[in-house]
């Protein structure tokens, strides 16, 4: 009897809690140049609400390159993440949130360009949406 009560319980617990799924966006893997020195991974919440995103920064082969826990990500807000890079590997980026209806994004490639003053400019190349 108790064996009974206590997954009868179980199950009451488990029907009464809410499912929570995550959903993906995320860019196809795209290649610079070979002077290609930075990915960034932009995602913008174009929604009424707050939303907890995580992006990340993958290399052509699958692996992580970088990941960043944006938090809660208000209404109008952007969050982005940069990455150094080696030439000659296609990178792709993705974000993950509790819905990805209002959620928007794009991964850059990006390369160090001189500026005619000594100094250097990141200039974009190559970019892709997240979808």
């Amino acid at each position: 009897m108790r064996t009974l009560t206590v997954l009868a319980t179980f199950a009451v617990v488990l029907a009464l809690t809410p499912l929570v799924h995550a959903a993906e966006i995320s860019s196809p893997a795209i290649f610079g140049s070979y002077d290609q020195d930075r990915a960034e991974c932009v995602i913008y919440n174009g929604g009424t609400g707050n939303l907890s995103v995580t992006i990340k920064i993958l290399t052509e082969s699958g692996t992580t390159q970088a990941q960043r826990n944006c938090g809660t990500v208000p209404p109008g807000e952007f969050c982005a993440w940069s990455v150094g890079i080696n030439f000659g590997v296609a990178y792709a980026c993705t974000a993950t949130a509790g819905t990805i209806a209002t959620l928007r994004g794009a991964l850059v490639i990006q390369q160090q360009v001189p500026d005619g003053f000594g100094g250097t400019y990141t200039f974009g190349i190559r970019s892709a949406p997240l979808r």
